[in-house]
């Protein structure tokens, strides 16, 4: 029989978390094991990874130009001018697109605000299409709604190349609706 884990927690601080482990060793005694794993501590860190995730929620997915999926988050996430936009930018389709789910992304560690505002801006299908967009106008996060203006220039972009009358139409009365509510 292999050793198994019986029980598990981790410990954190602010820069690292060290994860407790006891093991059941094949006699039965307790082996008591601690592994160490380094946590991103800076911005830099936090825009790599979500570049990763994005292009792993995208991969194979095609836009409505035609092109890789992945060239959307990162279009959308360059258009940000904070660091947060830029994160939120690339992040905000994984939950649409993918088995990402918000606690799979706080384990990674992002800030509550990246992950208040991908909250905000993933759109459940149930909800009216309008009804979702003044939602992230009612939001109060000034970063989900810089991040979906951004979305909406380029979704806007794609459809003209893509000739999707329906979605330029949709895509443009969103736009016009969140700049104006925006101030922008």
């Amino acid at each position: 029989m292999a050793n198994k884990p019986i029980e598990t927690y981790g410990l954190h601080s602010q820069k690292n978390v060290w994860y407790h482990n006891q093991l059941d060793k094949d006699d039965g005694e307790i082996e008591k094991k601690i592994t160490f794993v380094s946590v991103m501590n800076n911005t830099i860190d936090y825009i790599e990874e979500a570049v990763q995730i994005a292009t792993t929620a995208n991969y194979g997915r095609k836009s409505p130009d035609g092109k890789p999926g992945i060239l959307h988050p990162l279009t959308v996430g360059l258009g940000g001018k904070t660091d947060d936009e830029i994160i939120c930018g690339l992040l905000h389709n994984v939950m649409e697109v993918s088995d990402w789910t918000i606690e799979k992304l706080r384990a990674r560690g992002f800030s509550e605000n990246v992950l208040c505002t991908l909250v905000t801006l993933t759109y459940d299908k149930v909800t009216p299409y309008m009804d979702y967009v003044k939602g992230i106008a009612e939001s109060g996060n000034p970063t989900a709604v810089a991040v979906k203006l951004n979305d909406f220039r380029h979704m806007l972009v794609m459809d003209r190349a893509g000739g999707r009358e329906d979605l330029i139409k949709k895509h443009t009365e969103a736009f016009e609706y969140l700049q104006k509510a925006a101030g922008k």
